[in-house]
C-alpha cells in the first residue's frame, strides 16, 4: 500500500518530468502496489483542473 502525495499527483497530471511521476506511472502501468488516495489530496488534486473533461477523467482514475 502507498500513499501518493497531492504534489506528486499535480506532476503527473501536467505530465512533468520528475523520477517521482515516472515511478507512478510505472506503479500504475503494473498495478502490483495498491495505491490510496486520501480525500484531502483528492480534493487538493481536482480543484486544479479547468476542465470537466480532465476532471472526469482524473478522478475515475484517482478513485479507482
Amino acid at each position: 500500500m502507498l500513499v501518493v502525495d497531492s504534489s506528486v499527483w499535480i506532476d503527473f497530471f501536467n505530465s512533468a518530468d520528475h523520477p517521482a511521476v515516472d515511478m507512478l506511472s510505472t506503479l500504475l502501468d503494473h498495478g502490483e502496489v495498491r495505491i490510496v488516495v486520501p480525500d484531502l489530496v483528492l480534493f487538493e488534486v481536482l480543484r486544479g483542473f479547468r476542465s470537466e473533461q480532465g476532471h472526469r477523467q482524473a478522478r475515475k482514475l484517482m478513485e479507482g
